[in-house]
């Protein structure tokens, strides 16, 4: 979980350069520098065969970029990121911009890249600013402001930064509607006895219509789901020695120990009583 650090609060611009190459890298991972919200002047800035690291940039004003295809416009709230040995091509030839980089560095953070399946030398909107402007005031904290600078929460920082915006890229980051939600909680905390008109009228919705969205955002219908939580807690409860069978199906939400035996075996393949002894 990224930490909220801020850098210098109401100033426009902020940019710290900390070596040419990484002062230190640890963890596979290595940083030379980042700039939050930097200012520059109009004009093209070209590197033929880059830093020698990955350069991540977010441009808050429109620039142009260089790419394989020739030079792109951009607008704002767009992400470029540069690997090693790539042509760094960027700027306006008119007008001043301001942007946020990074220049890291390490075979983690190629691994880290190549995971989150970020795009590498296109640029792309970036779907949550604030979450990269975050992950580099935490990791200017963790390397300007701390005694001794842990590269593993270095590299975690990034690493949550890079999956979490790669997941928002695939479509797969947004979160599911607040009443389907709040019906999941009911179920996950014991709602296990309620009816599909009641879970569908306590999110505001029709049957129907509440079915088809809760299967959409979970992967499961609302009577697969509440099945599903059930065995899960009566798979815990089981580790309980002191607990017998049937105690353990009104827990959770059967008065028939045979047919809560039934599902369980459906849903793990072995009876309660094996699964205990497993």
């Amino acid at each position: 979980m990224l930490t909220s650090q801020p850098i210098l609060p109401g100033v426009p611009g902020f940019k710290r350069i900390f070596s040419v190459r990484p002062a230190v890298q640890q963890e596979g991972v290595g940083v030379r520098g980042l700039g939050i919200r930097e200012p520059m002047p109009a004009g093209m800035i070209r590197r033929r065969e880059g830093t020698g690291d990955y350069l991540f940039m977010l441009f808050h004003d429109a620039a142009v970029v260089g790419t394989k295809g020739g030079h792109v416009s951009i607008g704002p709230d767009t992400m470029m990121v540069w690997a090693p040995g790539m042509d760094q091509h960027y700027g306006h030839s008119r007008d001043s911009f301001r942007h946020s980089w990074l220049h890291a560095s390490g075979p983690r953070i190629a691994r880290m890249v190549k995971a989150a399946a970020i795009p590498v030398g296109q640029p792309f909107r970036m779907p949550d600013v604030a979450l990269f402007l975050q992950c580099l005031s935490a990791l200017h904290h963790e390397i300007a402001c701390q005694f001794e600078t842990d590269f593993c929460i270095v590299g975690n920082l990034l690493e949550n930064c890079l999956r979490e915006t790669g997941r928002a890229l695939r479509g797969t980051g947004a979160a599911p509607d607040g009443p389907l939600l709040a019906v999941r909680r009911q179920i996950d905390g014991g709602g296990y006895r309620l009816t599909l008109p009641e879970m569908a009228r306590s999110a505001g919705m029709p049957v129907t219509t509440f079915s088809a969205r809760f299967r959409k955002a979970f992967g499961f219908s609302p009577k697969s789901y509440v099945i599903h939580s059930r065995m899960n807690h009566a798979a815990h409860l089981l580790r309980n020695e002191n607990m017998t069978v049937s105690e353990i199906a009104a827990c959770v939400g059967y008065d028939d120990p045979f047919h809560f035996s039934k599902l369980f075996k459906k849903s793990f393949r072995v009876s309660p009583a094996i699964w205990r002894k497993r």
